[in-house]
């Protein structure tokens, strides 16, 4: 059977939802776009997570997935409320 991750109070990782800010993971250089709140991104609709997306380096990041990525994210019409919805 495979070893599963264990969490301990050490590792700063916690059950409880948290409520902040978003931003993708960047070189502090390039942290020039306004941060976005949870509760902006859970407004967004399907393009404006694309939008959103463009304006950091995730689609630079995800190569030539990327378009492949867009593409879902119009044809599954995943606003930002899906992508944060937990269930």
């Amino acid at each position: 059977m495979a070893d599963r991750a264990q969490t301990t109070p050490e590792s700063g990782m916690s059950d409880t939802p948290q409520m902040g800010v978003i931003t993708c993971a960047m070189p502090s250089s390039e942290l020039d776009e306004p941060l976005v709140s949870l509760e902006q991104v859970m407004q967004f609709t399907a393009e404006a997570v694309i939008t959103w997306l463009q304006q950091t380096s995730f689609f630079i990041q995800a190569g030539p997935h990327a378009l492949a990525i867009k593409e879902a994210i119009i044809v599954n019409n995943l606003s930002g409320n899906l992508l944060v919805r937990e269930e």
